[in-house]
């Protein structure tokens, strides 16, 4: 057409193993996957992480699979891995500015089975990042990443993502250098 775009189709190749496949022109190639298709069965949902954690504290993290038809998916293969990133105050990098910055800790990984409910409970220890003390305000956010496996082979996968902190509150106002306290 007049913008240099052209549109049509084909037919994959019968018999031909799935993965990724080519048009070939004159002037160019194009490159597409072929995969098969196949409807989910069920689901997998984490839970919403309840109270709030310090340093060393138990985390309890919760999933649970779900079948679309209603019932739970129990017995299946779960592999769960958990991450620290540690992140500092803005400030922190003023005094330090030549100071490493933090790298991505996994803390902990392991493998189970989903309860009679579908159900998976991981629990682990809030590890700190022991480079900083608590006087550097920093924030450390532990990634759970957890893969259901069910008996035919179908993988479902979520994250959740926790912070904690020295602090139960961090805040952050920017407010100009001079106010009318008549107009606040």
């Amino acid at each position: 057409n007049d913008y240099g775009t052209t549109t049509g189709s084909c037919t994959a190749p019968q018999g031909a193993l799935n993965g990724q496949m080519s048009l070939n022109e004159r002037y160019g190639n194009a490159y597409f996957r072929v995969e098969d298709y196949k409807r989910p069965t069920f689901e997998l949902l984490g839970s919403d992480i309840e109270g709030t954690y310090k340093p060393n504290d138990t985390i309890v993290c919760k999933a649970k699979a779900t079948a679309y038809a209603g019932q739970a998916i129990d017995g299946a293969n779960v592999k769960y891995r958990v991450v620290r990133n540690t992140q500092l105050p803005y400030w922190f990098w003023w005094y330090r500015p030549h100071y490493p910055a933090p790298a991505e800790v996994e803390i902990t990984n392991g493998t189970g089975k989903t309860n009679d409910t579908g159900g998976v409970v991981i629990k682990f220890k809030a590890l700190p990042d022991e480079r900083y003390t608590e006087k550097d305000n920093a924030t450390l956010n532990y990634s759970v990443y957890i893969d259901v496996t069910d008996i035919s082979g179908e993988t479902h996968s979520t994250q959740q993502s926790i912070n904690v902190g020295y602090q139960s509150l961090l805040l952050s106002v920017n407010v100009g250098d001079k106010l009318n306290k008549a107009e606040v």
